[in-house]
């Protein structure tokens, strides 16, 4: 893990890693609604979260990740189930991050669980691998009988074969 004192020193190992503004860094925390966090740590940006993270909760580790993968400024962010594993709040706060860096950069965003897609600007169903809808959240309730089963939990299998909370 690249810890955000590293980012700034240059050290990081990962691609696009080097030395940031202040401004840039203030940024990033911000998007990834981690400012706050930061400034109640007790060394700031140059706190020691452990190894690979360890003493950071899920939900923090994701927005970690979200703010060292803006810090690239790229122009498509990929996020593979982002909110899995997470508690409410966890999530809560996530979804709150997602909705904020989709104003930064376009958004791909895999995920079983509707609180997570609902607000995008195209949603793409899947049945078994094959598309069943695209649309917004609204217009596939409206005209597409899979994706209203699904939001009604009455789908035998979820999105794409997993069971959709």
């Amino acid at each position: 893990m690249v810890t955000p004192a590293a980012a700034r020193r240059g050290r990081g190992r990962g691609p696009g890693v080097r030395v940031r503004a202040r401004a840039t860094i203030r940024r990033v925390l911000e998007l990834a609604a981690l400012a706050d966090w930061v400034a109640r740590l007790p060394h700031g940006l140059d706190t020691d979260v452990g190894e690979r993270g360890m003493v950071l909760s899920g939900g923090q580790r994701q927005r970690v990740a979200v703010a060292r993968a803006l810090l690239t400024r790229p122009s498509l962010l990929l996020l593979d189930e982002p909110t899995s594993h997470l508690d409410a709040v966890s999530e809560a706060a996530l979804e709150r991050t997602i909705e904020q860096v989709s104003r930064e950069c376009a958004l791909l965003v895999i995920a079983h669980r509707f609180a997570t897609v609902r607000t995008a600007d195209r949603i793409i169903v899947l049945d078994h691998g094959e598309v069943a809808g695209v649309g917004t959240h609204e217009d596939l309730v409206d005209t597409n009988a899979y994706y209203r089963r699904l939001v009604a939990g009455a789908a035998p299998a979820g999105l794409s074969g997993g069971r959709a909370s």
